[in-house]
């Protein structure tokens, strides 16, 4: 749901069950949302049309409260991130993905805490990327 006019909700049209939604706080207008075994999708336009940026099963996902349109998401593949909002997505290896895994942007890290393994993190930015 989405408030109309502050005070009355009303239902947004989507396919599937929806999970958790995140407002990319840079970017007015800006959401994305978690929708069970599609994907992770993104709005625009606060709401009324969705696009699907992933076509495939998402377990978590996070956006970047401090770089507009940096988002990252988790499945059963690994992790990935990307800086324009979900058009083009960086993967990002070694990581055994699990159900419940929790995302957030640190900087220039990529933190996941895990249902009982820990929390781990990886540098998004080495001397390698930052040369090409």
């Amino acid at each position: 749901y989405r408030p109309s006019n502050g005070s009355n909700w009303k239902a947004v049209s989507l396919a599937g069950k929806a999970g958790r939604v995140f407002a990319d706080a840079q970017t007015r207008g800006q959401f994305f949302l978690i929708v069970h075994n599609k994907g992770l999708f993104r709005s625009t336009d606060g709401g009324e049309s969705w696009e699907n940026i992933t076509r495939t099963s998402v377990f978590g996902a996070c956006v970047d409260l401090v770089k507009p349109g940096r988002v990252a998401f988790i499945n059963d593949k690994g992790a990935a991130w990307s800086e324009d909002a979900g058009n083009k997505w960086k993967s990002l290896p070694g990581l055994p993905p699990r159900r419940g895994d929790i995302l957030c942007f640190a900087g220039e890290y990529l933190y996941c805490g895990t249902g009982g393994s820990g929390v781990f993190r990886i540098a998004l930015r080495t001397e390698d990327t930052e040369k090409n």
